[in-house]
């Protein structure tokens, strides 16, 4: 029981403890009206249907909190874990595979990609060794994780719709336990026999980027996000001999391997299709005495009934705030992008706002 809890302890010890996942409020009724603006739109029945930024922010957080409760299905409930708790290490593929599913039945451009294929693309330094396992049966040596990106229609100030891209990676966080991300680990030798050959790529990310993705799981993909990114990937997959002589790659570069290097996703599992069911498809759960006493029991004998409206998750029971916390927009910032003069969606200052261009969708 005690090594049990010290594990427990150790993998709640992350890079930014303060920061965790979101668990936002759900109103399945405003979705369903997202829906059939997303429908009217990839439809051609309205081409002017597009997001306003709080119908965008409520339909990404319902994606991504419909990914991470799938990610976290089986956890025992005897732990005391969460999604704000869990790493959710290892549950890149299975979320990547309910984003992009629920995402394609609205008819939304979405690209699944594995960071491993892109990073390759970009011309890794390897040494004698590294090029040995992998002629020996290493896949890569970049580090590979699953995520996809969109393309959602945004309306602008003016009226105008617009496209634009967003990168979904909601178990980003795995990356962000300190026991995996201190100098060291470019010299275990246990850890370099195994192929990781770097700190984890939060080592080497931006830290509100990186604090904005461990949040929200989506971030606004455009040639500054993507670099930053893309390189603490890229750093994160080369040895340390060869750290100052990677290859520079642009953002405009990086965009381009994430939406034209496909990746197949994997086969049906058991339990997927109660995860990929949109807003229209989901049935609202009667609020009576009955439903509330079927609720405890589940609570106290198991999941196996779950809640028919939106997948469940155990919270810690000390954790009371679950509203929807986001960064806000100086007011200058937020008159520029109801103006159409930027792309900014959120109030972070890593994101230079002189050199943001007007994206097109690329290449196909």
């Amino acid at each position: 029981m005690m090594d049990n809890l010290n594990q427990m302890q150790q993998v709640e010890e992350y890079m930014y403890p303060d920061v965790k996942p979101i668990i936002p409020d759900i109103d399945l009724e405003r979705l369903k009206e997202i829906e059939e603006k997303i429908r009217a739109y990839t439809s051609g029945s309205n081409i002017n249907s597009g997001l306003n930024r709080e119908e965008l922010e409520m339909f990404l957080n319902w994606v991504t909190l419909n990914s991470r409760s799938y990610a976290v299905r089986n956890i025992p409930l005897t732990r005391d874990i969460s999604i704000s708790t869990e790493p959710m290490t290892g549950q890149c593929a299975p979320t990547q595979n309910i984003n992009v599913k629920l995402l394609r039945k609205l008819g939304l451009d979405t690209r699944p990609f594995n960071t491993g294929d892109c990073i390759d693309a970009t011309n890794i330094p390897m040494s004698e060794e590294d090029l040995k396992r992998i002629r020996n049966g290493w896949h890569s040596t970049a580090v590979r994780h699953s995520v996809s990106v969109v393309t959602l229609p945004i309306l602008m100030q003016s009226g105008e719709v617009k496209e634009y891209d967003f990168l979904l990676d909601p178990t980003f966080r795995q990356f962000c336990l300190n026991k995996n991300n201190n100098e060291n680990k470019f010299y275990d030798e246990e850890s370099l026999s195994k192929g990781y050959v770097a700190p984890h790529p939060a080592y080497f990310m931006q830290e509100d980027l990186c604090k904005e993705i461990i949040s929200k799981g989506y971030f606004w993909l455009n040639p500054q996000t993507a670099k930053l990114y893309g390189d603490a990937f890229k750093h994160a997959s080369v040895r340390k001999e060869y750290q100052n002589y990677i290859q520079d790659t642009s953002g405009e570069e990086y965009i381009n391997y994430f939406k034209n290097i496909p990746m197949r996703l994997s086969e049906d599992k058991k339990g997927e299709e109660q995860f990929a069911k949109l807003p229209s498809e989901i049935e609202e759960p009667k609020k009576g005495i009955t439903s509330r006493i079927k609720e405890l029991f589940s609570k106290i004998f198991g999941r196996k009934k779950q809640n028919k409206m939106l997948p469940t998750y155990i919270e810690h029971k000390n954790n009371i705030n679950k509203r929807l916390t986001i960064a806000a927009l100086t007011p200058e910032e937020e008159e520029m992008f109801r103006s159409g003069e930027t792309q900014v969606l959120n109030g972070n200052n890593y994101i230079n706002q002189e050199n943001i261009k007007e994206e097109g969708r690329g290449e196909r």
